[in-house]
């Protein structure tokens, strides 16, 4: 949320023309998928705006060198991590988080396309924040730090989204309460 990037999400069932679709029409800058299987989908050559892709899952060196290619960086999750260790990013970041505004775009959500071209639909911050802010109200005395939630939906879903990256802030911090008073 704070970083200033827009997430889209893609089912993993999605064929290739669908992902191919989706990260062109978003002009993805980074890929992250969880196999070979999900790469595959994907001609990173044909993604002009495509700059790394990042697999969740590890890869023998030897998958990894089998899918160098000059187009694009292809990382781990463990690589990928270790490098935002290394670097200095505090003064970037008070930068992201402070042009965020009210309007201004935070996620997108495509349609699944089953009468045709996935349509993309953009969610505001204020949009977002609200909805965390109404799910906290209505369920923050309901839950509590020991209790445990189990989400089945993906993350190319807005509930599963709100949910599985937002669930912290629902549950932990005033802040994104705070945010657009």
């Amino acid at each position: 949320m704070y970083s200033a990037v827009i997430p889209v999400g893609i089912y993993l069932t999605n064929n290739s023309q669908t992902c191919m679709y989706i990260a062109d029409h978003s002009e993805c800058g980074c890929l992250i998928i969880d196999s070979i299987e999900q790469y595959r989908k994907y001609d990173v050559s044909a993604l002009k705006n495509l700059k790394a892709v990042i697999f969740i899952n590890e890869l023998s060196k030897d998958q990894l060198k089998s899918l160098v290619n000059p187009y694009v960086s292809i990382y781990t999750w463990k690589n990928f991590i270790e490098i935002g260790k290394k670097a200095k990013v505090e003064i970037e970041f008070k930068a992201r988080k402070e042009m965020q505004k009210p309007g201004n775009c935070c996620n997108i959500v495509y349609t699944s396309g089953t009468t045709g071209t996935p349509k993309a639909v953009m969610l505001s911050h204020d949009n977002m924040t609200w909805t965390v802010r109404c799910i906290r109200n209505m369920y923050l005395d309901k839950i509590d730090d020991r209790q445990k939630g189990v989400s089945f939906l993906p993350l190319s879903h807005i509930a599963g989204q709100i949910v599985d990256i937002m669930r912290k802030y629902i549950i932990s911090t005033k802040e994104i309460y705070n945010i657009y008073k």
